[in-house]
């Protein structure tokens, strides 16, 4: 017989690593979401809803309780994802298969995007990795120019606007009305950087194996405000356009807003899983933006993490795990 309140080795060893597992199992799930997270603006309750996406996506049966656990422990913090009606886990979940695209250019898209897996796949040469990357994205016949051939001048450039939260206005002068750059990274639309492609194999518990690619296209505007008091809206006829506007014409109440998505794609099924985005076009963030960096949010900014302090959490980390084909470049997307 063990003193009352001692426990037997035996159960404290099994105790130990059913913590452990689930100490593990945790921290994939939190690692995994990264993936699944917008490519800008990212707050807490996109977070959740990354977590929860992307844990469906490997274990569609939740056995362990692990998402309700998520949600609760959010919940009990006060926090929520913005547009969602219900904490539900259901409802959490980022839509599958969200694209409106004909479903032959969703499927070339695919294909494409299989081959880049395969050409850059093997690699280990570092500069050679780079330059293939850049090829596939930036190349006569890379992403770049198939998505701007094949979908926003074919005709579909609505559908693909809904899609990513990216905006093609038309002509050059209605494009940079809006404050957007026309033809730098394209030859006749709208400009817009394809951020990260990064390749994701995983294995499910049940052995299958998952091939996905992750793909992230940003967006750039200049955005002016006017500021009455604590009264602050964006002035809708003076947007600029960030390169080609000279810094000390940018005016004081100005920040330069992004937007864009992550997109996710299936290599098995060459179908778009995921769409998740930050709408470029989105009044209500702009401003909490201009209040954030004028520091007109009080507690609220705390939600946030400084520019600074994400470019030293983020960068040694997005480093080695995607293929960013856009360093050196004088456009910051």
């Amino acid at each position: 017989m063990l003193p009352a309140g001692d426990l037997h080795p035996d159960l404290v060893d099994e105790m130990a690593k059913t913590a452990a597992q689930a100490a593990n199992d945790v921290l994939r799930i939190c690692i995994r979401a990264l993936d699944y997270c917008p490519p800008m603006d990212l707050t807490f309750g996109d977070y959740l809803r990354a977590i929860i996406t992307a844990d469906f996506d490997m274990v569609e049966e939740d056995s362990h309780g692990y998402r309700v656990a998520f949600v609760e422990a959010f919940q009990k913090r006060g926090i929520s994802a913005a547009g969602i009606k219900s904490m539900a886990v259901e409802d959490l979940l980022h839509p599958l298969n969200p694209s409106k695209l004909k479903a032959t250019e969703e499927e070339q898209l695919g294909v494409f995007l299989r081959e880049l897996k395969n050409s850059v796949g093997y690699l280990t040469d570092r500069e050679a990795l780079y330059e293939k990357t850049k090829d596939m994205i930036r190349g006569k016949q890379g992403l770049h120019r198939r998505i701007e051939a094949g979908i926003i001048s074919g005709g579909d450039e609505k559908l693909f606007s809904e899609l990513t939260g990216l905006m093609f206005p038309g002509d050059a002068k209605a494009t940079e009305k809006l404050g957007l750059e026309f033809a730098y990274l394209t030859t006749e639309t709208a400009s817009y950087a394809v951020g990260n492609v990064s390749v994701a194999n995983r294995v499910t518990p049940d052995g299958n194996i998952v091939n996905h690619v992750v793909i992230t296209l940003i967006q750039k505007r200049g955005v002016r405000f006017k500021v009455e008091g604590k009264n602050v809206t964006v002035d809708e006829k003076n947007f600029f356009v960030p390169d080609k506007t000279p810094a000390d014409q940018w005016g004081e109440n100005h920040i330069i807003f992004r937007g864009g998505c992550t997109l996710i794609f299936d290599l098995d099924t060459l179908r778009l899983r995921y769409a998740i985005k930050k709408d470029v076009d989105d009044r209500a963030r702009m401003v909490r933006q201009f209040k954030f960096e004028q520091g007109m949010l009080g507690a609220d900014d705390q939600t946030y993490f400084s520019n600074k302090t994400m470019n030293a959490l983020a960068g040694p980390f997005a480093f080695m795990h995607s293929h960013n084909a856009l360093n050196g470049d004088r456009h910051d997307h």
